[in-house]
């Protein structure tokens, strides 16, 4: 992955980025070229629990359990609009 490509994947996610020092540092601080090629790929292959907890790992974040993983990342919610 080329300088430019991690600049790229960086660029697009830091919308999700909020700085709080949490999951949101696996963007904000400076990923690995392996974490960036991976979620420079999300649009092709989806993270499972287990991938998403190795880059958390490289990022130096604590794992999550599954229960977490598939109410925050495979749930869907409604949420009223009113």
């Amino acid at each position: 992955m080329t300088e430019s490509d991690l600049a790229l994947v960086r660029d697009q996610l830091k919308l999700f980025s909020g700085g709080t020092g949490g999951i949101d540092s696996l963007l904000t601080t400076d990923p690995s070229e392996a974490v960036c090629a991976r979620l420079g790929r999300l649009h092709e292959q989806p993270l499972s629990c287990s991938q998403f907890n190795q880059l958390l790992a490289l990022s130096h974040q604590p794992e999550m359990s599954d229960g977490f993983f598939r109410y925050y990342w495979l749930t869907s919610r409604n949420i009223p609009t009113t």
